[in-house]
């Protein structure tokens, strides 16, 4: 009887550790100051204070990233979905874009590859991290649409969006 309660508790420690692995970690930051904060992904947050645009910032609650997108995503292997002036494009931990704001929807990536709608269109699309088009015959960039990548030194270029969007 004893080992039953042994084994009880040992399948319980273990479900339970498991499920902290998938809580969600913040940066540690006072959130009342927030109007959102998302969980650290990639050691970087999504946030956005009362008033201004979307940003990241790292666990320790420093900007890395200033608040300029008009809404953003999580980083996941190594880019995030970030939108301006209505577009969505891919920034990397810097805030540069790489793939140039162009998209009515954007996915995150999983396994190099993202599902992105174009304006005005009605068919979601797959990119690679590069931005080129993928399936169909154009998995190969000798063949695919030309790249979307811009220069990140344009980055800077970008306006704060004036339009809010809050989640």
């Amino acid at each position: 009887m004893r080992s039953k309660s042994l084994i009880s508790l040992a399948i319980l420690v273990s479900c339970l550790s498991s499920v902290s692995a998938f809580a969600c970690q913040k940066p540690n930051v006072n959130q009342f100051n927030y109007q959102y904060v998302h969980c650290l992904e990639e050691g970087l947050a999504l946030f956005k204070p009362r008033g201004q645009p979307y940003g990241y910032m790292d666990q320790r609650g420093d900007v890395v990233i200033q608040p300029q997108f008009e809404e953003g995503k999580r980083f996941k292997e190594g880019l995030a979905a970030a939108k301006v002036n209505g577009k969505w494009g891919y920034i990397d931990k810097s805030g540069s874009f790489v793939i140039r704001p162009q998209y009515e929807f954007a996915n995150d990536f999983y396994n190099g590859v993202a599902e992105v709608r174009k304006m005005g269109d009605n068919k979601l699309t797959k990119i690679n991290k590069q931005g080129y088009e993928q399936g169909a015959g154009n998995s190969n960039p000798a063949t695919s649409s030309r790249p979307t990548i811009i220069d990140p030194s344009s980055h800077r270029d970008i306006a704060y969006p004036q339009r809010q969007i809050y989640r």
